[in-house]
């Protein structure tokens, strides 16, 4: 098995136990956002848009923004950089509060919760981290908007780049694909619809939620996630060389210009992405699990919320790749009228890279 270099696991294995403060892309939540976010993920719900004069609800994974940017000039970096990696999002377990409001004013705070050794089905020698974020709204008080556990894989980049040099590129989607997205995408609007009314009542175990088309992933859908969500590496010009300078062991340069650029370009450019052990380019992790809660909020209507949210991803969302997510209630709770659901994302070739599990909770009926 290729081992991890020591300074590279030497540096992980520091960071366990230690607090940070998280650079947001959004600090403070207005309309736009809100909007700039649905659109990001490609979200028409109406609940996220604003319309006869009322504020937009945040969705969910909205959190996201208040972790994606930095660190700005001037602000301390959040850790001290790793020697040359390659850090994979592998899953994400959100524990939603309070719901998102315009006028919020959101902070976040992280802990490294557990660093483990990590076996790998290529034989790469890996590290586990998983960080705790905490949400909270200074407009209210300091009220905790949610609790999120993110898990990355860490790997040994020139180790990780050998083991997946002679990987090749699976097909991306065909027209015979692409012909049936218009379709799809019209009934999942017609699902929603449906749905808006839905009551704990109306739920029984083994229903079904979906299927909900995402793709196919394309540059211009990244470009879409980055202005709506944020990303922590993309500075550009006067900013990105200071970056470069502070940060010489997280550069990749391009092998054929020589030019370059942050770890973050590898989810784009596809000769970046094979130095990192990819095929070619692939999808945030956070980009994704948005996806899944968008299944999720646009199967349980308007009297409901989610209140919990467990993603793995298992493999990567390539460019030119079409997913389809889906789910199925596997418990209903009375007592808390709670819903609790299996979901699963696949591949246009049939690979299953996503899965996971929702907690919703509807509200009570109010007396007429």
């Amino acid at each position: 098995m290729p081992s991890m270099n020591q300074p590279l696991r030497a540096a992980v294995l520091a960071q366990m136990g230690q607090t940070f403060t998280v650079h947001p892309w959004i600090t403070d939540v207005t309309a736009d956002a809100i909007q700039h976010f649905a659109l990001a993920v490609g979200d028409d719900n109406p609940r996220w848009w604003t319309g006869g004069g009322a504020n937009p609800v945040a969705p969910p994974t909205f959190l996201y923004t208040a972790m994606s940017g930095g660190p700005w000039p001037g602000a301390a970096p959040d850790r001290e950089p790793l020697p040359p990696a390659v850090v994979l999002w592998q899953g994400d377990v959100w524990r939603m509060g309070a719901a998102v409001q315009v006028g919020d004013r959101i902070s976040a705070e992280a802990e490294v919760i557990e660093i483990q050794d990590r076996p790998t089905r290529s034989g790469v020698d890996s590290l586990r981290r998983t960080e705790r974020t905490t949400f909270r709204t200074s407009s209210r008080g300091g009220l905790r908007l949610a609790e999120l556990d993110r898990t990355t894989i860490i790997f040994d980049r020139a180790a990780r780049r050998g083991a997946h040099a002679q990987t090749a590129p699976p097909a991306p989607a065909g027209q015979d694909v692409l012909a049936d997205l218009p379709a799809s995408y019209e009934e999942e609007v017609k699902r929603r619809e449906m749905a808006r009314g839905r009551r704990f009542e109306d739920v029984a175990v083994g229903d079904v939620t979906g299927p909900l088309t995402k793709g196919p992933l394309t540059l211009t859908t990244m470009i879409g996630w980055v202005m709506g969500c944020g990303f922590p590496l993309a500075p550009t010009n006067r900013i990105a060389w200071r970056y470069f300078g502070q940060n010489p062991d997280g550069v990749l340069r391009h092998p054929v210009s020589g030019i370059p650029d942050t770890a973050g370009a590898a989810h784009w450019d596809d000769m970046l992405a094979r130095g990192a052990g990819m095929p070619r380019g692939y999808d945030v992790g956070s980009q994704r699990i948005s996806w899944a809660a968008h299944l999720v909020t646009d199967w349980m209507g308007e009297h409901a919320e989610l209140i919990e949210l467990s993603i793995r991803l298992k493999g990567p969302n390539l460019l030119g790749d079409v997913m389809t997510f889906s789910g199925v209630v596997t418990a209903t709770s009375p007592g808390s009228r709670t819903v609790e659901l299996d979901l699963r994302g696949e591949n246009h070739r049939g690979e299953t890279t996503t899965k996971g599990s929702a907690v919703v909770a509807f509200a009570a009926r109010t007396a007429s």
